[in-house]
Parts: structure tokens; C-alpha cells; sequence
């Protein structure tokens, strides 16, 4: 039941200028337009920056998980 988000990037270039907070706010508007009451996203364990980023949009930290 869950609104699952993955694979978001910018190319280098691009980062920095706002891109992954507008994407993740439309990703999740066409969540809740679907009635979607949860979203899980991914990331990798130390890629700080993009955990800020989904921080910033709400997600919080659950698990983590090493193989």
C-alpha cells in the first residue's frame, strides 16, 4: 500500500538548484491524488546529501538494511 519512490537523480551539473525538492513534491502529489497514504523511497546509507533532500520533503529514517 505504499507510494514507493526510486531511482531520483539530477546529472551533476544540475544540482543544487532546487530540481529533486520540485520532483519530489510532484511525485508526491500524484501519491495523495491516488490515494496513497504512505511513500518509502531508498537511498544509499551515506549519501548524506539525498537524505537531507527527502528529509526536507518529510520522509523519515526507518531502517537500515546491509547486505
Amino acid at each position: 500500500g505504499a507510494w514507493i519512490v526510486e531511482s531520483v537523480a539530477v546529472i551533476p551539473e544540475y544540482r543544487k538548484q532546487g530540481i529533486v525538492d520540485l520532483m519530489l513534491k510532484n511525485i508526491l502529489e500524484q501519491g495523495r491524488k491516488n490515494d496513497f497514504k504512505l511513500a518509502q523511497i531508498s537511498v544509499i546509507i551515506d549519501n548524506m546529501p539525498a537524505r537531507k533532500a527527502y528529509e526536507k520533503q518529510g520522509f523519515k529514517f526507518d531502517s537500515e538494511k546491509r547486505i
